[in-house]
Formats: C-alpha cells, structure tokens, sequence
C-alpha cells in the first residue's frame, strides 16, 4: 500500500513537473536580413539582440523585453526631446504673437546697427588707407603703417561678410519661429475645444 502511494505521488510530482517545464519554455522569432522569419527555443547569435519576439509553450506572446535603442533612435529621441524643449522655451518667453515680433524687431535693430558699424569702418579704412599712399612722395618702399591699414581693412572685410550672413540666417530663424509658435498655439486651441463642436457651432 504504502509503495502505490509511493509511486502515486511521484506521478503526481513529474506531472507538475513537465507543466512548469512546459510553462518555463520560451520560443523565439526573429527576421533575418533577407526577411526570413525563424522560431526557436533559443536565440540565435545572428539573430542579433535588438529585434525579437519571445512567446511561450502556448503561442501567447510574452511582454517584449527592453530593447537597447540604436544609435539612430537614440539621436532621434534626443532631437524630439530638445525640439519640445525648444517649444516650451519659446511659448514661455513669448506669452503672444505681438511679443514675439516685438522681440524680433529689436534682434533685427540691433544686427543692422552692427552692420551699419561694420560698413562706415570699412569706408573709414579705406579713406585712410588712400591718406596713406598719397602722402608717400616716391609711392613705393616698405610702409609699415600701410600694411596694418591693409590688414584692418580686410578684417573689417571679413567681419561684414560674417554680419551678413548672420542677419539673413536670423531672418530664417525667425520665420521659422513665428510659424512654429502660430502651429502651437492652433493646436492648442484645436485642443481646447469640447468633443462634438464644428466650427463655432455649439451643440445643443
């Protein structure tokens, strides 16, 4: 008697056994570079690590484990997170669309007195650079004061081209700010509408 218990109960045991066994099974699937789909109870070293599915014995797939972003996805989630950060920045600064061409306006003033600067000293090099060689009574020889004349002016030079190029890329950037807050503030007002209304059409 004691020997069916026994042998009862170890039956019992490897029958619970088998089902964890059955339960602790996983199955994997994954698509290979040519688009082939494979399953198998283990993943494969060529599968790589960062596309897969895992199910278990019963076919039901199992919550996708975390998958270690690439190297693309990582700087595309950089740039979505520093675009809303830009957003954020911008509505907070300018509370309405007159504020923000106010804040433009004096960016564009301050560029072109710059440029305005930039330009008379040019002129004013020029000037003393011709001074310079009309008070030369041979007009040849090494001239020292001449030559740093030479070299301000096409500093100078220089630095205008640099202004110039800033204004029209802050011009850029300016429309491209003026546009996004007017999409931002459209959205939010798209959002501020309750569910059902068309238009200024207000359901009874």
């Amino acid at each position: 008697m004691y020997r069916v218990a026994a042998a009862t109960l170890i039956l019992i045991a490897m029958f619970f056994v088998g089902i964890a066994d059955a339960q602790q099974t996983r199955l994997y699937r994954w698509v290979d570079e040519d688009g082939k789909v494979h399953f198998s109870d283990r993943l494969e070293p060529s599968s790589g690590t960062s596309d897969y599915d895992r199910f278990n014995a019963s076919g039901v797939r199992i919550s996708q484990p975390d998958r270690p972003q690439s190297r693309q996805q990582r700087r595309e989630a950089e740039q979505v997170r520093r675009s809303h950060q830009r957003d954020q920045a911008l509505l907070a600064a300018h509370p309405t669309e007159l504020a923000l061409l106010r804040a433009h306006d004096e960016q564009r003033a301050r560029v072109e007195f710059n440029l305005r600067a930039s330009q008379a000293n040019v002129e004013r090099i020029q000037r003393d650079i011709r001074a310079r060689a009309d008070s030369r009574p041979d007009g040849g020889g090494d001239d020292r004061e001449l030559a740093e004349l030479n070299r301000r002016l096409q500093a100078e030079r220089k630095n205008l081209e640099q202004l110039q190029v800033y204004r029209f890329e802050l011009y850029e950037t300016q429309n491209q700010e003026i546009e996004r807050f007017r999409e931002l503030h459209e959205s939010a007002a798209a959002d501020s509408f309750p569910s059902g209304v068309n238009g200024n059409q207000i359901p009874d």
